[in-house]
């Protein structure tokens, strides 16, 4: 399989995981549960207020998932269509600093309620 192909495959999968963050906001705004992703089964007993972590994480989950799914869209597009360099390194950076700002707002919020 070549470069391209790859790539495009992490594309899609990145996408899938973007669209399931926004689900997933949504989800947790809806029933006050929090999602999976953020938290593992057994910690979600844990929580001292589940309510309140799930709107503390609906923002920072909601944009995530859409800073995702942006990111996926922009690369494959530029992969197939626009072709810069520049767009590539701009991709990684942001998602990367997107990685880094909601793995901090998960850590805080984590602290706070379990």
């Amino acid at each position: 399989m070549s470069a391209d192909g790859m790539m495009l495959i992490f594309d899609v999968i990145v996408l899938i995981y973007g669209i399931y963050g926004i689900y997933s906001a949504f989800q947790m705004r809806k029933t006050g549960v929090p999602s999976k992703i953020l938290v593992s089964q057994e910690e979600i007993y844990k929580i001292r207020n589940a309510k309140e972590f799930c709107e503390r994480m609906f923002k920072p989950t909601l944009i995530f998932g859409v800073m995702a799914c942006a990111y996926s869209l922009v690369e494959a597009l530029n992969q197939y269509v626009i072709r810069r360099g520049f767009v590539d390194i701009l991709c990684a950076v942001c998602i990367v600093a997107g990685c880094v700002w909601y793995c901090r707002e998960l850590r805080r919020v984590r602290a706070e309620h379990i």
